[in-house]
C-alpha cells in the first residue's frame, strides 16, 4: 500500500522550540532524514534519544539555522576557502541576543 508518506525522503522541523525533539523523533522513527532548526532538543537526554533513534533508523540528522544556509553564506565561505579575499586574520561576530531593546 502506497501512502503520501512514502514519497517523503526528509523533513524540515521549524516548529516552536519546545516541539523540536518530538517532531524530529516522529520523523526519524518513520525513517525520514531530518534538518531541524536550533535547538534540536532541550536536554542531553532528548539529544541522546534522537541520536540513538537516528542511528537505528539509518537516517541523517542535522541541526542548524536556515539563516546560515543561504547563497550569501555559501559564497563567503567559497571566497575564504579559495583565498579570493586574502588570508583571514580576524573575525568579528555579533548578535542582538540579550540586548534589552530586542
Amino acid at each position: 500500500m502506497r501512502t503520501k508518506e512514502n514519497g517523503i525522503d526528509a523533513v524540515l522541523v521549524s516548529t516552536p522550540d519546545h516541539v523540536h525533539a518530538v517532531a524530529c523523533m516522529a520523523a526519524v522513527k518513520k525513517g525520514k532524514h531530518v534538518y531541524c532548526e536550533k535547538p534540536l532538543t532541550h536536554s542531553i537526554y532528548e539529544t541522546r534519544r534522537v541520536t540513538e533513534a537516528a542511528r537505528k533508523a539509518g537516517v541523517a540528522t542535522q541541526m542548524g539555522n536556515l539563516g546560515h544556509s543561504g547563497e550569501g553564506i555559501r559564497l563567503a565561505v567559497e571566497w575564504i576557502r579559495d583565498g579570493a579575499i586574502g588570508p583571514v586574520r580576524e573575525v568579528h561576530g555579533w548578535t542582538s541576543v540579550g540586548r534589552p531593546d530586542r
